[in-house]
C-alpha cells in the first residue's frame, strides 16, 4: 500500500505547468474644444452598472479588478476599464477577470438661437499582455463603443476592440495609442446631445498538467490495484 501511495502523490505533484497570465487596460478619452463655444453648457451624469467580475479554479488567482472608471477636466471625457491582472499555476487551475459597464453620461445643451458647431475627438490607448509557457494558454482584450444621443435613445458612432492570444506562446503583448479618429457636431438652438462610452477590458489564463502527470497518476492507480490484489486476506 506505500508504494501506490507513494505513486499517486508523485502523479498528483509533479509535471505541472509553471504559470499563465494576463494583463488588460483601455482608456479612451472623449476630447472636446476648450473652451466650449460660449453657448453650450455642459453636464456630467453618473454612469449605472459598472462592474468587475472574476472568478478562478484550482491554482489561480485574480489580483487586480476594479470596475471602469470616469473622469472629466479638462473638457476630455476619459473612460478607463481595467487594468484586469490576473494568473494560474504553477499547477492546474484558471483565472478569468473582466472589467465592464458605461462611463459617466456628458450632456452638451445649446443654450442660444443659433446653432453651435465645432469639431471633438475620439483617442484610446490600450495595453494588453498574455503569457503562456508549455501547455498553458491565455488572452487578453478590450472592447469598447462610443454612443451619442438624447431624449433616452442613443447609437454607438466609433468603436474598436482587439483580443490577443497566447498558447504556449511565451509573451503576447500589445500597447498602441492610434491616432484620433475627428468627428463635426451641430446642435440646433435649444437641444442637448449627450455622450458616453461602454466597453471592458478583460483577460483570462490557463494552466494544464504535464502528459506525465497521467503517466504516473496511471502507475499510481495500478500498483494500488495490484496491491488490493496482493493483500492478505484476513481469516
Amino acid at each position: 500500500m506505500r508504494t501506490g501511495r507513494v505513486l499517486i502523490l508523485l502523479a498528483l505533484g509533479c509535471g505541472l505547468s509553471s504559470a499563465a497570465s494576463f494583463d488588460a487596460a483601455v482608456i479612451v478619452d472623449l476630447i472636446f474644444p476648450v473652451p466650449f463655444p460660449p453657448t453650450i453648457i455642459p453636464a456630467l451624469a453618473p454612469g449605472i452598472g459598472a462592474g468587475c467580475f472574476s472568478t478562478t479554479s484550482g491554482f489561480a488567482s485574480v489580483t487586480s479588478c476594479p470596475p471602469p472608471t470616469s473622469l472629466f477636466a479638462p473638457n476630455t471625457l476619459t473612460y478607463t476599464a481595467g487594468a484586469v491582472i490576473g494568473s494560474s499555476g504553477p499547477g492546474i487551475g484558471s483565472a478569468f477577470a473582466n472589467s465592464f459597464g458605461p462611463s459617466d453620461m456628458l450632456s452638451l445643451t445649446n443654450i442660444g438661437v443659433d446653432p453651435a458647431d465645432f469639431f471633438f475627438s475620439v483617442a484610446w490607448t490600450w495595453s494588453l499582455t498574455a503569457t503562456a509557457g508549455p501547455l498553458e494558454s491565455a488572452s487578453a482584450g478590450y472592447d469598447f463603443l462610443v454612443f451619442r444621443g438624447g431624449g433616452g435613445s442613443f447609437a454607438p458612432f466609433f468603436g474598436s476592440s482587439l483580443t490577443i492570444n497566447c498558447v504556449e506562446c511565451g509573451t503576447n503583448s500589445s500597447l498602441v495609442a492610434p491616432p484620433p479618429v475627428v468627428f463635426f457636431i451641430s446642435i440646433p438652438p435649444g437641444q442637448t446631445v449627450q455622450f458616453y462610452v461602454d466597453g471592458f477590458a478583460q483577460g483570462d489564463a490557463h494552466t494544464l498538467p504535464e502528459p506525465s502527470t497521467f503517466l504516473l497518476l496511471g502507475a499510481g492507480i495500478l500498483a494500488g490495484v495490484g496491491w488490493w490484489r496482493r493483500r492478505p486476506l484476513a481469516r
